[in-house]
């Protein structure tokens, strides 16, 4: 099986669209903790630890973590340093955002 990696920050945002706005602020700190983890591993158990927490109260997104799992933590392979800069695909996303105006000026 291929695991591809799926941006946390698109992900969260995946989670929050099925909690009440009231909740959002809880549920996106609870979320944050898988992350405050030291290694894929405790990542791994965090994860299901959230991932349970949440989903007795909001059944789908048990479903979406459970599913999303292998692809939201694909960036805790390597190794920490490189975290911070692959966690996110926002960064390559501003900068496809600001080249594709460019290359439509040159067709």
């Amino acid at each position: 099986m291929c695991i591809r990696d799926r941006c946390r920050v698109h992900f969260i945002r995946n989670v929050l669209a099925h909690v009440a706005k009231g909740e959002t602020e809880m549920v996106a700190a609870v979320f944050r903790t898988i992350f405050a983890q030291p290694d894929l591993g405790s990542m791994g158990k965090q994860w299901d630890k959230v991932a349970a927490e949440l989903s007795a109260r909001y059944l789908k997104i048990g479903t979406l973590m459970d599913e999303a799992k292998a692809e939201v933590l694909a960036f805790a392979a390597f190794p920490r340093e490189h975290w911070r800069k692959i966690w996110s695909t926002n960064p390559l996303e501003r900068l496809n955002k600001e080249i594709k105006p460019l290359s439509l000026i040159h067709i």
